[in-house]
This record gives structure tokens, sequence and C-alpha cells, in this order.
């Protein structure tokens, strides 16, 4: 039996919550958006709350005479939809941080205080609005529009704080409630003027539209999943804030991106330029003054002892062979030429003390293998990929410092470091059949069932053809490292990756590799199987119309909530499918 119509979702909130580009506010449920189930509640992702785990503001109740009523969640790209048995609460976020909620037919909504917020404090500002203090956080100030506003806030002068709490938004005579709830950092105030709900939807799916339409089509039926892509991306980027110079791509909606991710979404997003060239600059906002880039960071925290791929060179490649290079303005490129040329003289400076010349990482998180087989001696290790995304970035500087009108011995330096780096590369870790890892003191890994040892097909034909065709051949075989999804993280034949580590990261498909991959193999002369490979991932996806965060090697994709890796990899991916 259906009680109210539920077939016109674009997503439900166990994929993802409701938000939209520049806003930390979030809109989730329990679990199901179902009729008589749903249970919705308004979140805050600003870092303060997420290292406080004090993430909820209010719970969301629809009131029809005074009443709680059951509700199902229907969400839209830029309007969620609290569907009861007497009409619709609508609610869009008109602005980064002004929620517009609108009732029709008698309907109201309760906005009330949840457990996990021991200290708010509830206040009358100004004639007719409410302001509710999170401290450490933020504060919000409610305020009735069309409709009146009744509170329910008792003072507890024991705790020095307000008990439970909550803020009714009622219809006016017509049975029309409109009402707004708004962010501020400091003391919050009422405005003089609000936009309609109206206006303020208008603004936002215009926002989110040109964002769509700014990624273009996917290749046949992969584009059915480009707009769920799309608006994965643009709903998870939130405002410049504390240490946020400018707009950042989160990964997940409460969980800042790590460097190597961003530079991955600088391509993924497209002709949408602006936002795009700045997920490739958040890392350089707070590059240390010896040229080393930070892990990643929010707002008020951040990991800035750690490192992550150096794959710019890499993603600056594709950027022009996608086009989207060229849209970034000369004198941007110019600031960044310096910035980036520090990043890689850093390895050579910081990062190369071993036996053999070769840059290293200090910690597995640090290659993207995080639990991975490469790591099990040590936690320092020479690996194949990192010289391999040196050469590809010390060549991009080159051309970089030609498109500047630099002097062409800048270039000449810069290949000549390419160069050098390759030769060690190949001569330091080809054993002759393969690419290899091991320690500072040049000790082998006995059990190194990973995949970095072929992320040097990215250099294509720079590479001895014997070399190349011997990791695409390797590439190739069934059960090995390509499955039915795509490329595994590990070897598939390795007898003991039962032992999931703490990231269970082993035995899946994992995003930035198989991007990696698939390129550089369409790039090297082999299509075809590249081709191929993003089917089988891109595939993955299409079985279960969503963007499954995990695809487990042996049995397929698993859903879950929505990360924006999954997003920009389908993006990137889809385009050597078709």
């Amino acid at each position: 039996m259906h009680f109210v119509d539920e077939s016109d979702r674009f997503l439900t909130t166990a994929e993802c919550g409701f938000g939209r580009r520049g806003s930390y506010f979030e809109i989730a449920s329990n679990g199901t958006d179902h009729y008589g189930r749903a249970y919705a509640t308004l979140r805050t992702n600003h870092a303060a709350a997420a290292l406080a785990h004090t993430h909820t503001l209010f719970n969301l109740f629809p009131l029809y005479e005074g009443e709680r009523v059951p509700y199902a969640v229907i969400m839209k790209p830029t309007e969620l939809i609290l569907r009861t048995l007497y009409g619709d609460v609508r609610i869009c976020i008109a602005e980064p941080k002004l929620i517009l909620f609108q009732g029709e037919n008698g309907l109201g909504l309760r906005l009330a205080s949840s457990t996990d917020r021991f200290d708010r404090v509830t206040k009358p500002r100004g004639k007719d609005g409410w302001e509710t203090v999170f401290p450490q956080t933020m504060t919000t100030v409610t305020h009735s529009i069309v409709g009146t506003c009744q509170v329910h806030a008792p003072w507890n002068w024991d705790e020095l704080r307000c008990d439970r709490s909550w803020i009714d938004l009622l219809p006016d005579e017509q049975g029309c409630m409109l009402a707004s709830l708004e962010e501020f950092s400091h003391s919050g105030y009422v405005r003089e003027h609000y936009p309609t709900y109206e206006e303020g939807l208008a603004a936002v799916t215009a926002d989110w539209e040109t964002f769509r339409d700014n990624i273009p089509a996917l290749p046949g039926e992969y584009d059915t999943l480009r707009e769920k892509a799309a608006w994965n991306l643009w709903s998870f980027l939130v405002s410049p804030s504390g240490q946020l110079k400018r707009e950042m791509l989160y990964m997940t909606k409460d969980g800042p991106t790590s460097q190597w991710q961003l530079t991955f979404q600088a391509v993924a997003f497209a002709n949408n330029t602006r936002a795009a060239w700045d997920q490739m600059l958040v890392p350089f906002d707070h590059q240390s003054e010896t040229g080393q880039l930070p892990d990643f960071y929010d707002e008020c925290h951040g990991a800035f002892l750690t490192i992550r791929p150096p794959i710019h060179g890499w993603a600056l490649k594709l950027m022009k062979q996608l086009g989207y290079y060229q849209n970034v303005p000369q004198e941007e490129i110019a600031a960044f030429y310096p910035k980036l040329a520090a990043w890689a003289d850093w390895f050579g400076k910081y990062r190369t003390d071993g036996v053999d010349g070769l840059p290293h990482y200090e910690h597995s998180d640090e290659s993207g293998m995080e639990d991975g087989s490469t790591f099990r001696v040590s936690n320092d290790m020479v690996t194949p990929d990192l010289p391999a995304y040196l050469v590809l970035l010390f060549e991009e500087l080159g051309e970089m410092s030609q498109q500047l009108g630099m002097d062409p011995s800048v270039k000449t330096m810069w290949y000549d470091k390419a160069a050098a780096m390759q030769a060690r590369l190949i001569d330091k870790l080809w054993d002759g059949e393969k690419f290899v890892s091991h320690t500072l003191d040049g000790r082998p890994i006995e059990k190194d069932y990973g995949i970095l040892g072929y992320i040097p097909v990215i250099l294509g034909r720079r590479l001895p053809e014997a070399i190349l065709q011997k990791l695409i051949a390797d590439l190739k075989i069934e059960g090995y490292v390509l499955s039915d999804y795509g490329f595994d993280k590990e070897k598939m034949t390795a007898r003991d990756l039962c032992d999931v580590g703490h990231n269970s990261v082993r035995g899946f498909i994992y995003h930035p590799f198989n991007v990696v991959l698939i390129s550089g193999l369409y790039n090297c002369g082999e299509q075809d199987f590249a081709r191929e490979v993003a089917r089988r991932y891109c595939g993955a996806m299409l079985s279960v119309n969503n963007l499954a965060g995990w695809i487990n090697s042996l049995t397929g994709p698993e859903c879950g909530s929505w990360v924006s890796w999954t997003a920009g990899a389908y993006i990137l991916i889809a385009r050597f499918a078709g």
C-alpha cells in the first residue's frame, strides 16, 4: 500500500545528504526516506562540528494542526520535499548560508533540538526572529516570513543552557508558511528583506544547472550517470572559511579531500574553470617554505606532515588533452609555476636519501595504498609510481616555462631532470620482468602484490618498448590485477588478501589507480584495451545505477554513502569508454 507518491526522487539521503554548492548545511535522515519511517535532521559540516562529533543542529518534523505527522523525504537536485498526507513542506538552500522552508495546506514545520547539543542557547533576536547559538561552531537565526513562529526554549539556570527546545514555524490564516534559517559566524540578525521561495529556488537551480552543463556529455549509456556524478561534485563544494582560502571540494559531506584527490577533480570538473582550477590551487595555499604540500586540511585542522602523490604533471597533460587547460588565465599559470616548481624540487631535496637516488614515501597513505602489501615490512619505501609521476611533472614544468616566455634553457633543464629520473627508475627498479619496490636500504619486498609497479605505464612510449609491452601484457591477464570491474589494487592471485587491514582497500577496485592506468594505456596506443577496462568500471556503476563507493574485485559494486572520489573517477573514466 502506498500512502504518498515517492516516485519522483532524484536520490535518497541514504546515498547522500541534501546540500548545495558552497554550503556547510546538510539535511540527512536516519537511513530511509520512505513514508512513516523518515526522520530528517538538519546538520552542519563545519570542521569544528566534525571535531566535536556534534553535527546535528535540528530535527525536522512537519506539523499539521499543531501535531507532528509522518512523512516521506523526496530529494531533488536543488529542493528537498517532506511529503505528508496533507501536502508538502518544501526546502531549498537559496544561498550557501540561507535555507527557506515553505509549507502548503496548513502545514508547518518544527525545528527540534537534538540530544547531542548540550550547550545550546535559543533566544529572541529582534522583533520576530530566534537565534540559536551552537558554541564554538556557529549560530542560526530562524525567522517567520509568512505565518507565525512559536518557541519552546526553557532556560536551565543550573546548567546555563536551554533544555530540549523547539521552534514551530506555523502557517498563516490562509494555510501558507514561509520561513528562513540563516547561518552566522558572529551574532546573527534578521534581514530587512528575504527572497521569495521561488526566487531562492530559481537561484540555486541556475547555479546547479550551469555547473552540470559545463561537464560535457559522456559517451552513450554512460551519460545516464553524469547528472548524479556532477551533482555529487557540485554539492560537496564548500565556501572559504577559517583557513580555507578558496572554494574546496570535500571527499565526504563532513570530511576534507586529500591533495591528490583535489588534483584529480581539477580535471573532472571539466569546463567549470574557476572551480576546477581552485581545486588545483587549494593545496598550494598552505605550501611550506620548503615546497612541501600538505596531505589535506579543512577550516581548522589538517595533515601537514604527510604528503600525497605528485600527480600534477599527469593531471595537466590530461587537462590539455580534454581541452580544459586553455581556459585557465595566463596570469594564474604564471603565479602557479614557481609553486609547482618548488613542489617538484622538494622530492629531490627532502625525500631522496636512500641507496639508489630515487624519491620515496614515508607512509603507505602517502602513496594511496593505505594498507596495501607493498608497505608490509616498512613505512619508508621506494616505489616505481613516484618517479613516474615526477617524470611527467618535470616535463610539464618545462612546457609551462615556454608558455610563460622563459629562456629555452629552462625547458631543457626540466626535460633533463625528467630523463635522469626515468633512467634511475629503470636502472634501479626494473628487474627484467617487472618494476619492484624496496626499502631505503635496498631490500626488496618478498610478497608485494600491489599495483604500484604498473603505474609507470603512464610514461608510455618514453619507456623502452620491451618494458612497456611487458607491463601491458601483465595488465591484460584476467584475474591477475584485471577483474570484471576494472583493475584491482592488489594482485587477485595473492593467497593472503583475506587479511584485510584497517582501511579494507585490499581486494577492491581503487578509483584513482584506475583513472591513471586507463588514461595511460589509452595514450600509449592501447585504446581498445583501455576502452574495455573503462567499460568494465563504468558498467559496474551502471549495474546499480549508482556511484558505488566501493567495488569489490570479486563480487562487484557495494553501494553506500557517496564520496566525491567516485563521482570524479566515473566522469574521467567514462570519457575513455566510448
